[in-house]
C-alpha cells in the first residue's frame, strides 16, 4: 500500500478539482455535495477534512502505513486531502486529528456519517472498493441457533464468583465431549461482534467444530490480563 503517487494524477476527483482555474469556497461546496466522503475510486481512497488548522492527520491502523498520515491543504481553500491506496475489499476505521497552535484534537470524520462502535468508543469507517459485509455475521435462517446460558462460577484462584455467558451449540448433548473456547472481554464480543450469530453460522456450515464457548469479563483487566497466575489458574481449572 502507498500514499498518493504519480499514478493517481489527472484521474481522481480531487485532481480534477485541483486542475480548475479557480477553486473557491463555492467550488468546494459543490465538490463535497457531489461526492461521498471518503471518495473511493478503484483502489484509491481520498480522505478529506474541511476547516482551519495548522496540521491535519489521518489516524488509522492500516498495516504497512504510518499510524498518522498528513493531509495536504488545497491552496486557497480550507479543504485538506490525502489519497491512500487500499486493497480491494478493505474496511478501515479511522479518525481525523488536527492541530491549531498548541491545541491538538482528534474526532470522527465530520464529512462521513458511517460510524463503527466498539468498547473504546466510535470511529469513522471507510469501505474500500469491493467490500461486502461477510455473510457469516448475518443471521442465517437455515442455521439452528445455539443457546447462551448465564452461569456464576465460584473461583478459589480469583477469590470471587465469576459470571459467565456460556454458548451451547444447537445439538448440545450433556453426555458428549466438546472443545472449550474461552473468550476474554466476552460481553464485548457478544455486544459488538455478533459472536453468537457467527458461532451459529460457522458450526452450521461445518467451518468449525461444535464447541462450548465461555465468554468471560475481567474485574481488573490490567491485573488479570497481565500474566496473572491467579487468572491462569482460573482459566485452566
Amino acid at each position: 500500500m502507498s500514499t498518493q503517487g504519480p499514478a493517481a494524477v489527472g484521474r481522481l476527483a480531487i485532481n480534477r478539482l485541483k486542475e480548475r482555474k479557480q477553486v473557491d469556497a463555492l467550488a468546494v461546496d459543490r465538490f463535497l455535495a457531489r461526492h461521498q466522503v471518503p471518495i473511493v475510486e478503484g483502489l484509491r481512497c481520498t480522505f478529506l477534512f474541511r476547516g482551519q488548522a495548522d496540521e491535519v492527520h489521518l489516524v488509522q491502523r492500516i498495516i504497512g502505513l504510518p499510524d498518522r498520515i498528513p493531509l495536504r491543504k488545497l491552496w486557497g481553500t480550507d479543504l485538506w486531502y490525502v489519497v491512500v491506496e487500499l486493497p480491494e475489499g478493505s474496511r478501515v476505521e479511522y479518525q481525523i486529528e488536527i492541530r491549531r497552535g498548541d491545541h491538538h484534537e482528534r474526532f470522527n470524520d465530520p464529512l462521513n456519517p458511517k460510524v463503527s462502535h466498539s468498547p473504546v468508543g466510535s470511529s469513522s469507517v471507510c469501505f474500500g472498493a469491493g467490500y461486502a459485509t461477510p455473510e457469516w455475521v448475518e443471521p442465517d435462517p437455515e442455521a439452528r441457533p445455539g443457546e447462551l446460558v448465564d452461569l456464576v462460577l465460584p473461583s478459589r484462584a480469583l477469590g470471587r464468583d465469576v459470571p459467565l455467558h456460556v454458548y451451547l451449540p444447537a445439538r448440545f448433548r450433556r453426555t458428549a465431549s466438546y472443545p472449550l473456547l474461552v473468550v476474554h472481554d466476552g460481553s464485548d464480543f457478544l455486544r459488538y461482534s455478533s459472536a453468537k450469530t457467527v458461532l451459529d453460522n460457522l458450526i452450521h456450515r461445518l467451518d468449525v467444530a461444535e464447541m462450548l464457548v465461555a465468554f468471560v469479563d475481567p474485574v481488573d483487566r490490567l491485573t488479570e490480563y497481565a500474566d496473572s497466575t491467579a487468572h491462569a489458574r482460573f482459566v485452566n481449572r
